[in-house]
């Protein structure tokens, strides 16, 4: 019987057209017996028997490492800009595309393509700029030079 009492009716709710029925107030509290194999034995496997020493056994699953040179990559081509101007952003270009090729054969064993790219990417931006600004100091320089030999500026003696 329901709470409200309307055991073996129907439902008032025209979506619920199936019969009330009675709920079971009490369970069976007898343990169910365990199925027998038609051996006699139970129904679950027996125990494996203990390993031997020095046998192999699965571990389980290996953790996924970043690769070293993708962290040499990003780490090479952000000092690049601090310390070591073109070489540090050399090394990471080249460490980078050295990474990219050891993570694409490992098999998903090894990762850090994204710093890999990023190390690439900020080598490849700091290799650009570079030549750009020595061209703008070289201009700059050339054209106080010019406006100096230019100049009526007389010192006087």
């Amino acid at each position: 019987m329901t709470g409200d009492g309307r055991a073996g009716q129907r439902a008032a709710s025209p979506c619920h057209s199936a019969l009330i029925e009675e709920e079971p107030t009490m369970r069976s509290e007898t343990p169910q017996p365990i199925p027998e194999m038609p051996s006699g034995g139970p129904a679950y496997a027996p125990a494996p028997p203990p390993a031997q020493p020095g046998a192999p056994y699965y571990v389980g699953p290996m953790a996924i490492s970043t690769n070293p040179l993708a962290i040499a990559s990003l780490a090479c081509s952000v000092g690049s800009w601090l310390v070591l101007p073109v070489i540090g952003a050399l090394l990471g270009v080249i460490f980078g595309h050295i990474a990219l090729g050891q993570i694409r054969r490992s098999n998903g064993t090894q990762d850090g393509h994204g710093m890999a790219v990023a190390g690439l990417v900020v080598g490849y931006v700091h290799l650009a700029i570079v030549p750009i600004v020595i061209l703008l100091f070289i201009l700059f320089f050339a054209g106080m030079i010019g406006a100096a030999s230019l100049s009526s500026f007389v010192v006087p003696a």
